[in-house]
């Protein structure tokens, strides 16, 4: 089985917004997102209140060298459960995409077709019970890829440089 993938809209199609939710959401396909989920940008030191354990508590500050406020932090609720989210850039060298497979195969064995249908240059992650961070399991395996092209990029071999003679033997 292959699996390929049609990316000839890729370049007329603009940038989406997305979104990923602590949730699961019976439907798939577009939403009228902008009308019934409200984002608000906030400053790192917005206080929320965390769903496991009832506590009001704070979204880390940046640091004091910090020239500027980081304004990638947003506070939103979703069916009265408050969420705090963070802005996620795409890496460099890589494109978000959002696929859709139209025929479904009919076996394993069957080659698969997947289309782009959105493209995304950034993607909101949200968190129900506290500040997104780090130590978040998506977060994480997006370090990964980094340590993949690490463990399996391109390394220019060099050789050591051997004298064509050396003195004192022969």
């Amino acid at each position: 089985m292959s699996i390929y993938i049609d990316s000839k809209r890729l370049a007329n199609l603009p940038a989406t917004d997305i979104h990923l939710l602590p949730c699961e959401i019976c439907h798939n396909g577009d939403g009228n997102v902008s009308t019934y989920f409200k984002a608000s940008p906030v400053q790192p030191s917005t206080r929320y209140v965390n769903n496991t354990t009832g506590a009001v508590e704070t979204v880390s500050s940046p640091p004091a060298s910090s020239p500027s406020p980081n304004l990638d932090y947003s506070v939103s609720s979703f069916r009265g459960r408050p969420l705090c989210g963070k802005r996620i850039e795409v890496l460099d060298g890589y494109k978000g995409v959002v696929l859709k497979e139209s025929n479904k195969p009919f076996s394993e064995d069957e080659d698969r077709v997947l289309s782009v249908e959105k493209r995304f240059d950034s993607l909101m992650y949200w968190k129900l019970d506290g500040e997104p961070s780090s130590n978040d399991v998506f977060i994480k395996a997006l370090d990964w890829i980094a340590i993949a092209e690490s463990i399996h990029g391109y390394v220019a071999s060099e050789e050591p440089e051997i004298p064509s003679s050396v003195d004192g033997l022969r």
